[in-house]
This record gives structure tokens, sequence and C-alpha cells, in this order.
């Protein structure tokens, strides 16, 4: 009983915590160690989530004071990174000026801070791209979704090719495919 009561006073310590530094609201987003969702109820003992793909997760309040909780709702907006590979030899300035003018172009797309295409690494014949925009949290996914499914015609159009490495068959030597 004393080790029960222990771990409750505990959750209910750092629920009093919780509520008094507004690290999470009903509603918000958050992600903590391998589990994301929406915020649904915070009560003394543990906050509930219902994850994304709609089950219930109840978390001691002791363990979101513990870990690294990621807020992902709690500004007004969002940076969207999109990691991309695409040829070496391929114009990469061509590219950047592409990537950037798709995020321009689109209305939901926050022009203040303004897309931006950096060069990450180059390696096997490949580089490495980041292409960054800034969305409203309440439009953040679907202007994830709409650039994702138009960088590859956007890219197509300056003649700039996808890629991806994969390792051959004897599982060695990096090869380069275009995609």
């Amino acid at each position: 009983v004393g080790f029960a009561a222990q771990t409750s006073m505990s959750n209910f310590i750092s629920g009093l915590f919780l509520m008094v530094e507004s690290a999470v609201r009903v509603g918000d987003y958050i992600e903590l160690d391998a589990i994301s969702g929406e915020v649904v109820a915070i009560e003394p003992l543990s906050v509930r989530l219902r994850t994304f793909d709609n089950r219930m997760v109840r978390i001691p309040n002791e363990t979101l004071v513990k870990s690294n909780l990621v807020n992902l709702s709690a500004f007004p907006i969002r940076r969207i990174d999109l990691p991309l590979t695409v040829f070496q030899e391929d114009d990469l300035e061509a590219a950047r000026a592409a990537l950037v003018a798709m995020g321009e172009i689109d209305p939901q797309v926050l022009l203040e801070p303004g897309p931006f295409v950096q060069v990450q690494g180059l390696a096997g014949g490949l580089a490495q791209l980041q292409a960054s925009y800034w969305a409203t949290r309440e439009n953040w996914l679907s202007v994830r979704t709409r650039l994702v499914t138009q960088i590859p015609g956007a890219l197509a159009a300056v003649g700039v090719r996808l890629g991806t490495p994969r390792l051959q068959a004897d599982g060695v030597a990096p090869v380069v495919e275009a995609r």
C-alpha cells in the first residue's frame, strides 16, 4: 500500500507541476518517446492521449515530467522539413530555385519566414537536400502533403532527377537509382 501511495502521490504532484507549468493543454498534439497524439484529458494522476491511429494511451504524469516532451502545437506556426536526394550532377541551383518557388506560390505556405532549401551533403553521386517551409499549425499536415506530392513534378520540370541509394546484391558497394 505504501509503494502504491508513493507512486500515486508522485503522479499527483507531477500533475500539479504540469498544470502550473502549462506544458500541455487539452487539444495539444504531443510526442513523448515513441508515442504521439492529441491530449484529450489531463487528470490528477495521468494524461490521456488519442493517437493518430485512434488508440487511447494513458501516460502517468510523472512520466511526462521526467521525459523529453515535445508539444507540436504550442506555437502558432510550424516548419515543414522535407529531406530529398537528387543526382549530384543535375543542376542543384535549379532544384533549389524550383523548390523555393513551389513554396512561394502555395497560398498556405508562409512567406515570413520564407521557404528555403539547403544542400546538406554530397555522397555517392547524390546530393542530400532539405526543403523547409512554414505553415500555421492548423494547415501543417495539408500543406506538407501537398508539397510532397508536388516535388517530383517541380524537379522534373527543371531537369532534376530524384535519386535513392541502395546496396548491390552483395551488400558492398552503393548503387544509385533514378526514381
